[in-house]
């Protein structure tokens, strides 16, 4: 679910997309959808269509979440810093 709800925020930010509020819908004209599928075919389950349990969906996922190089996955580690426990402080 966090990997679906990341790929809706990053869709709602496509050039020439508009998020339909009352149908929970990534709307594209026709050539930018065409174009856009045919580049990135897995894309095409979340355009132009109602977007089943939305609202659900960015509740427990998150609809601001970090995409790019700062998003950290649910398994990677909070932190690479290495903490010596010998040392005294």
């Amino acid at each position: 679910m966090e990997e679906e709800a990341t790929e809706i925020v990053k869709l709602k930010d496509l050039s020439g997309a508009r998020w339909d509020e009352d149908k929970s819908m990534i709307v594209l004209d026709h050539e930018h959808y065409t174009n856009h599928v045919k580049a990135h075919p897995e894309d095409e389950q979340y355009l132009n269509k109602t977007i089943i349990h939305y609202k659900e969906m960015m509740y427990i996922a998150g609809g601001s979440m970090a995409i790019g190089q700062y998003a950290k996955d649910s398994s990677d580690p909070l932190s690479t810093e290495v903490v010596n426990l010998e040392e005294e402080t």
